[in-house]
Order: structure tokens, then C-alpha cells, then sequence
């Protein structure tokens, strides 16, 4: 059974995720980061429902509403995906894994998945 200091829901780890935006030092969970992440791709989502305003030529609304999130929330998504590499036992310098295309994000998503490292548990 989970720990009750895992147990977050998902507006309280958007909330947390926002709150610690400049934290790349501290620790996010599994359900805090996983809740973020479902956020951010819902989020986008969202922004497609607009691609069909265009505002000029090969510019929809869509993808300046996802572009004006994306900067907007380019730290606090850093930010998280750090502490949760940081959490579950790994250096926050595999979020370079990133520059790889494609594979890249596969890499981290296994970093991600991984249980809390057991010398953070308590």
C-alpha cells in the first residue's frame, strides 16, 4: 500500500509544481510528477482545440496558445522533472537526455518511472 504522504491529488500537484518553480534542489514524488505531466499534456490539448483560428498565414491560435504556455511553464516543468529524477535516486544532469530526439524523452520516462531511491524513503 502506498505511503499517505504519497497519496496527492491532481490539483494539489499542479499547485506544488507551480508553487516550487525555482526549487531544483528538493524531491517530487511519482504521483506529483505524473499528475503534472497529465496536466501539461491536457493543457496542450486544449491549445489544439484552437487550431482551427487562424490568425495569419500558417499561425493558428492553437499554436500560440501552446507556444505562450510552453515558455510560461518552461521552469516549473524543469523544475519537477528535476526533483523527480533527483527522487528517485538519479543526477538531475539526465534531463540532458533531452537534446536526444525522440529517444530521448523515452530515456527519462524510465528514469521517471523508477520507485523513490531507498535512501530517501522513509
Amino acid at each position: 500500500m502506498a505511503n499517505s504522504k504519497h497519496q496527492i491529488g491532481f490539483s494539489q500537484a499542479v499547485l506544488r509544481a507551480m508553487q516550487r518553480y525555482s526549487d531544483f534542489e528538493g524531491r517530487s514524488t511519482r504521483p506529483e510528477f505524473w499528475w503534472y505531466a497529465l496536466f501539461y499534456a491536457l493543457a496542450l490539448s486544449l491549445c489544439a482545440e484552437f487550431d482551427f483560428v487562424e490568425l495569419a498565414p500558417n499561425t493558428s491560435l492553437g499554436s500560440v496558445l501552446a507556444s505562450i504556455f510552453a515558455i510560461v511553464t518552461l521552469l516549473p516543468t524543469l523544475a519537477v522533472a528535476i526533483r523527480r529524477l533527483r527522487d528517485s535516486g538519479d543526477t538531475w544532469k539526465n534531463i540532458f537526455w533531452l537534446i536526444l530526439p525522440f529517444a530521448g524523452i523515452f530515456i527519462l520516462a524510465a528514469y521517471w518511472v523508477r520507485p523513490t531511491a531507498a535512501k530517501h524513503a522513509k
